[in-house]
């Protein structure tokens, strides 16, 4: 087997958790798939991973790095899914929007811009694999909402709570200083823990007041 490392051999493998095919080294063994689906879904760091597997934190990056990982759509459920769509961004043009429900992801797209032609292509994928929505939850990306409304008529269509926290914090600050900002920064605190009727009430009787 070569040593230099510009010609390592590459062969498929499968992590036997999350069943998603990606690329390893063959002088890798299956602790590499372990490892990379506890930092990629059980969200340990490397740093833990290194007491666990006895090599050093730059080597698993190097290992993880050289890891590409390819979309593979698990089986729709019987019952619609509840769909959640995100992008998270490294860089400027450097990004990746993920399909999630039932608390898996269930596709990516790497992206230079999170456009309305990004989201379409992963909602077309999801369909040809027989994937059907109960609602969809956004980062209030413009457009979005009119896409989907116009894609999947009658369908709720929400703002992810975080994202709308993070709206009022960017007005608000994390320590608002005039009594009105502070009754709001509680008022979002409540937001995940009331239904729409009891929160529109609250809402109401803050702007009255």
């Amino acid at each position: 087997m070569p040593t230099d490392r510009s010609k390592i051999w590459y062969s498929a493998s499968r992590c036997p958790h999350c069943h998603h095919q990606f690329l390893s080294s063959k002088r890798s063994s299956d602790w590499l798939a372990s490892a990379f689906d506890a930092y990629c879904r059980g969200k340990q760091t490397l740093r833990e991973l290194s007491d666990q597997t006895g090599r050093s934190v730059r080597t698993l990056q190097r290992y993880f790095d050289s890891i590409v990982v390819e979309p593979d759509i698990p089986a729709p459920p019987t019952t619609a899914a509840n769909l959640l769509l995100d992008a998270t961004f490294f860089s400027r043009s450097d990004g990746v929007l993920v399909f999630r429900a039932q608390q898996r992801n269930l596709h990516w797209r790497f992206i230079t811009s999170e456009n309305l032609a990004e989201v379409a292509a992963g909602l077309e994928a999801l369909e040809q694999k027989g994937y059907r929505f109960h609602s969809v939850v956004i980062d209030g990306r413009k457009g979005v909402t009119q896409l989907l409304e116009a894609r999947y008529p009658g369908i709720p269509v929400q703002l992810c709570h975080f994202h709308q926290a993070q709206t009022i914090r960017r007005y608000t600050t994390n320590k608002p200083k005039t009594p009105c900002a502070r009754a709001l920064k509680a008022l979002m605190c409540h937001l995940t823990k009331t239904d729409e009727v009891v929160f529109n009430s609250l809402f109401q009787s803050w702007c009255e007041e």
